[in-house]
């Protein structure tokens, strides 16, 4: 009995990774321009940001919770890197890091200690880091100047003239932070607090510092998004990133995170975060251009998966709930 649920656990986490393959496959047979190596640049370059953000995000909802600022986040680091390239680029990435750190360290600290419901805490940011962005930039684009050459290639630079370097500090961190999950007691813990908080605690895992951290993960994650996107592009926007919140919660949840933490793995993240932008690839070359498309349809996804999921929630709610009965009845 033991063996085969093992089994279907080891099975349920190829899902990911089939769902790319056969989306995959049928845009290959659906469009013989699929292919062209033009189009497999604007593959990966579409799976980049969203998938940096996704890493911190799965951090955040393995743990129980959930980060709207995210897009907001983006687009104020976005600014500050473009003001701060007229001066100094070192700086142009520095701040940028520090401000999703801070932004990180609030949302955490207000879930963790004010007991603040995760939503309402990422709200109140998202809204005061895009007031922020618009504050910064007036309200119009900044481009970058052309002497910033080091900042530039963040964006556009390539290595061997091959890889894009963008593509490849996502890489770096998808290997990064599947190691931290699988071999550390940060990793461990999250899925401890996400899975039930209160045998957390009694097990005696620092639950608020844990939440504290992912959140400041997730800010650092989305900062450094921010810049390269703003590298990419060569001009900062005060409404970048919107959107962002939605599909990098969706490609979590694809990647067969439960939306309500304690399980996920981030090599599903990864698959995921591929598989949206196959997506998003595929209704751009059926020659849609209006965005509202994509909402519908990353909306949808979201829907389905947790209609999915529901069973499992149920059941880990249930188990929750006997065991407080249990805690309060020994008291008793």
């Amino acid at each position: 009995m033991a063996s085969k649920k093992g089994l279907k656990l080891k099975l349920s986490s190829f899902i990911p990774f089939i769902t790319f393959l056969m989306l995959f496959m049928v845009s290959i047979i659906g469009n013989s321009k699929f292919l062209t190596m033009n189009n497999i640049n604007n593959l990966v370059r579409q799976s980049t940001f969203n998938g940096i953000i996704s890493i911190g995000m799965t951090l955040v909802i393995l743990s129980g919770g959930i980060d709207l600022s995210v897009g907001s986040v983006l687009a104020c680091s976005g600014a500050l890197s473009a003001i701060l390239c007229q001066y100094n680029t070192v700086l142009a990435v520095v701040i940028p890091i520090l401000f999703g750190l801070v932004i990180g360290l609030f949302n955490g600290f207000a879930v963790a200690k004010l007991k603040v419901p995760p939503i309402v805490a990422t709200l109140v940011s998202m809204l005061a880091a895009r007031g922020l962005a618009y504050i910064f930039l007036e309200g119009n684009s900044l481009g970058i100047p052309k002497n910033a050459e080091m900042f530039l290639f963040l964006g556009k630079g390539k290595l061997f003239d091959i890889l894009p370097f963008p593509t490849l500090i996502m890489a770096i961190l998808f290997i990064l932070f599947i190691w931290i999950l699988k071999f550390t007691c940060f990793g461990r813990n999250l899925y401890s607090i996400g899975g039930n908080e209160e045998a957390a605690r009694m097990l005696g895992i620092q639950v608020d510092k844990g939440k504290i951290l992912a959140y400041m993960t997730c800010g650092l994650l989305t900062s450094i998004a921010g810049i390269l996107i703003t590298a990419r592009v060569g001009s900062a926007l005060p409404y970048a990133g919107d959107g962002y919140e939605i599909s990098s919660i969706a490609t979590v949840v694809l990647g067969g995170t439960l939306i309500t933490g304690g399980k996920g793995r981030m090599s599903g993240t990864f698959w995921a975060s591929l598989t949206m932008a196959i997506i998003a690839n595929m209704i751009n070359m059926q020659s849609v251009t209006e965005p509202w498309i994509q909402k519908i349809i990353i909306g949808a996804i979201l829907i389905v998966i947790i209609v999915i999921q529901s069973p499992i929630i149920r059941k880990r709610y249930s188990s929750i709930a006997k065991l407080f009965i249990r805690k309060h009845t020994v008291k008793g």
